[in-house]
């Protein structure tokens, strides 16, 4: 999934940056089919290519996503974002297409992003990870951590 780094000098302090990776520039991306079977049955599940495990997903995440969907809307919310933003993204994600990040970029203009050639959707860091990260992964590593140290310089 997506993980996000938000840096802040302290934890009451507004963020200083936010670096999301592989993040999807929407919310629910299933079809009327599949809502109504989620309806209708009170969960689908769906097989993560990732991990092969049988994940559920219930009524209750699309009621809330149906019920308010521009507050479920990642571009609205970024678009709102009032600090630098990281997007670092694969462009071999099966997952998440790096489209997503330019869409997501697009709607802010302090928003940059950082594509990983080569990468997929959790940058070809296998889980569990031994010894050294691939060089995908500490790519992604890497920019994280100089932008995070760029935010956090007066």
């Amino acid at each position: 999934g997506t993980t996000c780094i938000i840096v802040a000098a302290q934890a009451t302090d507004p963020p200083a940056g936010i670096a999301p990776t592989s993040a999807p520039n929407y919310c629910c991306n299933f079809d009327e089919q599949i809502k109504a079977l989620i309806k209708q049955d009170g969960y689908v599940t769906s097989l993560s290519g990732r991990t092969g495990q049988q994940l559920r997903v219930g009524r209750q995440w699309l009621e809330e996503i149906e019920a308010d969907p521009d507050g479920h809307d990642p571009v609205k919310a970024i678009a709102k974002v009032n600090c630098p933003i990281l997007l670092t993204h694969g462009d071999e994600d099966p997952t998440v297409s790096v489209a997503a990040a330019h869409a997501l970029s697009a709607a802010n203009e302090r928003a940059t992003v950082h594509v990983v050639k080569g990468a997929q959707h959790v940058f070809n860091c296998p889980n569990p990870l031994e010894g050294d990260p691939p060089a995908p992964t500490r790519e992604m590593i890497d920019a994280v951590c100089g932008f995070a140290s760029g935010c956090c310089t007066p």
